[in-house]
């Protein structure tokens, strides 16, 4: 199991500095290896706050890619869209536009279709075959909920166990809305995962996340399966039990 490092901010603001400074290093370092950076980002408010910092840093977007690691099924503009807020916060502030932006085309229907076109997608930037070894990202940019998902993989469902997809519809559940999401084996295959959480009511799951156990409890432990760099980015008060 891949537990990957913890690393500790002192409080929010510094986090949010932290995971820019790092977003941009890990760029540079993708671009010198191999001319072009790939990454997944995920929504909510931390990214959020991530996202607001690297607006107003010198980046290389020219040649880098930004895809999703999820998205509900709601039109770009809602404020429940995690393409809309990284377009807010981001995107839309960059004088140098990124060599590509491909958001999860959530609200095609049936959403199948959607995974499948957005499969595709991932086949045909990354120069892979969707019947080979899905693609493996430079950075993926994850969360985790105060119940243990990790990108829009949730307890008890049947998405947390499939691997030979790679991407998945999710269908809307008591509270939640249909979505799009990375799968597992997607999630795996990455160079770099990146987690990034604050708050207290995130040190219980994080500490679960990092300990072996049933993945259908506790999502966030498909990151154990992960073969490259994994990187726990946090504040005080989400840092996590040893």
């Amino acid at each position: 199991m891949n537990r990957g490092e913890v690393l500790v901010c002192a409080e929010p603001t510094a986090l949010a500095r932290a995971a820019a400074t790092m977003f941009v290093s890990f760029l540079h370092e993708a671009i010198a290896e191999r001319g072009v950076a790939r990454v997944a980002l995920s929504g909510g408010s931390t990214p959020r706050a991530m996202f607001d910092v690297l607006s107003t840093m010198v980046a290389p977007w020219a040649d880098t890619e930004l895809f999703w690691v999820d998205e509900r099924a709601v039109p770009p503009e809602s404020e429940r869209s995690n393409f809309g807020a990284a377009s807010a916060s981001l995107v839309g502030k960059l004088t140098v536009p990124p060599r590509g932006v491909y958001a999860m085309p959530a609200t095609t229907t049936p959403l199948a279709d959607a995974a499948r076109e957005y499969s595709a997608t991932l086949a045909a930037r990354f120069g892979v075959s969707t019947a080979g070894p899905p693609p493996a990202f430079d950075v993926v940019w994850l969360g985790i909920g105060d119940d243990g998902h990790t990108a829009s993989l949730f307890p008890g469902d049947s998405a947390v166990t499939e691997t030979s997809r790679w991407v998945l519809d999710v269908p809307a559940a008591p509270g939640r809305e249909a979505r799009l999401t990375l799968s597992r084996a997607v999630l795996a295959a990455a160079r770099r995962v990146v987690v990034l959480a604050q708050g207290a009511a995130k040190r219980e799951p994080i500490t679960r996340a990092r300990t072996a156990g049933d993945a259908a409890e506790t999502p966030a432990r498909v990151i154990g399966d992960v073969r490259g760099q994994v990187i726990w980015l946090v504040d005080e008060a989400a840092r996590p039990e040893p």
